[in-house]
């Protein structure tokens, strides 16, 4: 009795089951047609309208303007694929960039050359710089006047020292003279004596002499020949 009834039980909830999946296929089927019925529009004009026109117009350009740029594409391709035109590519370009590279070579070195022998690279590297060496001659006399001369009363410390001391008398100088006057400004410290030069009367030194073992007031104005 017992395996009976648990046919009967199965067979009934297979029916069950049959009779709700084709209820559910109608009411799929009909949501389905409802969806369609909303969506066919939207599609027919993607596919249409878009699609359908955006190839007819990439097509209708492609024959109309195909004759201007195949040729020039066929030279492109030539060209690129070509191995003596890409080796001579590669000739120009390793020439331009040796040219290039000599020419930034001598500019660096012309630059270098100049600051190496400017009175900042003394400053900063407390190098001596190639300057002049003189030794002054009290029998020598000159067209240099107080005007344009100017010397210090006490010693510096060092050539950095003269320099800054320097550039501020020129400055002086520069201010209470007028057109351009070139001037002198002489600083001295421990061991020597530097004669500073304003070339340009822009009140800043342009050059510098330095006297050996010149130190104090041993020298003025007609020391200098103009």
């Amino acid at each position: 009795m017992a395996q009976q009834d648990l046919s009967k039980i199965g067979v009934r909830a297979g029916l069950f089951m049959v009779r709700m999946l084709l209820r559910l296929k109608g009411l799929f089927q009909a949501l389905w047609s409802i969806f369609a019925r909303l969506v066919r529009p939207l599609a027919r004009f993607f596919f249409v309208s878009i699609l359908v026109s955006a190839y007819q117009i990439t097509y209708s350009m492609k024959r109309r303007f195909g004759h201007w740029y195949r040729p020039a594409k066929n030279r492109a391709m030539f060209f690129l694929t070509n191995r003596y035109a890409l080796h001579a590519v590669m000739v120009v370009i390793a020439t331009v960039t040796g040219v290039v590279n000599v020419q930034m070579t001598s500019v660096r070195a012309e630059s270098i050359d100049a600051f190496n022998k400017s009175l900042l690279y003394s400053i900063i590297t407390k190098e001596d710089s190639p300057i002049i060496e003189e030794f002054a001659d009290a029998s020598v006399t000159g067209a240099s006047t107080t005007d344009n001369y100017v010397e210090a009363t006490v010693a510096v410390a060092d050539f950095a020292a003269a320099l800054g001391a320097a550039n501020i008398q020129l400055a002086a100088l520069a201010l209470a003279t007028t057109g351009d006057l070139e001037a002198y400004a002489f600083q001295w410290d421990a061991a020597n004596g530097y004669l500073f030069n304003d070339v340009d009367g822009n009140g800043t030194a342009d050059q510098v002499v330095v006297l050996v073992g010149v130190v104090g007031t041993t020298i003025s104005d007609v020391d200098i020949i103009a």
